[in-house]
């Protein structure tokens, strides 16, 4: 599978992850981490924990820590995403003019680890889902307005790789609190271009 590929998998993999906790963002009653955390298992078939959920409908903050994917335990519950924090920060009145705009998005994502069957089982129906279905579909016909500040924070990729010592190959991004202002859907495909260059001189550099 060719980085550019992959790169483009893992993106849309954790756009998924994103709309699914917008769309429990945009829900309401006091059951909300119940049904966040049900609606990621029922997509991705993996079993999600976290440490912290606060949800604030008021002000529409989201707010993550300690949150991981896992595998079943009659999989061998392996530890599939390793995310210490997700910040969502949804503006309110964009509501309002049928739009769907984010004034803040911090994400950190410490690893991910994928087995040759996640590759080309659950994040290929995962992509071919977005694609059929569409964001906008996804978030209740809400048009996608932008992101004024998004901070991303990744640290390494794990895929299958039978060259590899132990058949494991390490993508390593070593991203730190990069951040983008005023994104866009334009500035999305971008910021996927530029990880997969840090990604490519993450490989060959070791660093």
């Amino acid at each position: 599978m060719s980085l550019r590929r992959f790169i483009k998998w893992c993106a849309i993999a954790l756009g998924v992850l994103l709309v699914l906790l917008v769309v429990a963002l945009l829900a309401a009653g006091p059951v909300m981490k119940r049904i966040a955390l049900s609606a990621i298992q029922r997509q991705t078939g993996l079993v999600p924990t976290v440490e912290q959920f606060d949800y604030s409908p008021r002000s529409g903050v989201l707010h993550l820590e300690g949150f991981r994917l896992h595998e079943s335990v009659t999989n061998g519950g392996r530890l599939v995403v390793d995310l210490p924090e997700l910040h969502i920060e949804v503006d309110p009145t964009a509501a309002e003019r049928q739009e769907l705009r984010f004034r803040e998005i911090r994400l950190n994502l410490a690893e991910v680890s994928l087995s040759t069957n996640q590759i080309g089982g659950d994040l290929d129906r995962m992509v071919k889902q977005l694609d059929r279905n569409g964001p906008a579909n996804q978030l209740g016909g809400l048009k996608f307005a932008g992101i004024d500040r998004l901070v991303l924070t990744l640290g390494t990729v794990k895929v299958p790789d039978a060259s590899s010592p132990g058949g494991i190959r390490t993508i390593p991004f070593n991203l730190r609190s990069q951040t983008f202002t005023n994104v866009t859907t334009t500035n999305l495909e971008s910021i996927v271009m530029y990880l997969g260059i840090k990604a490519g001189a993450g490989l060959l550099f070791g660093r």
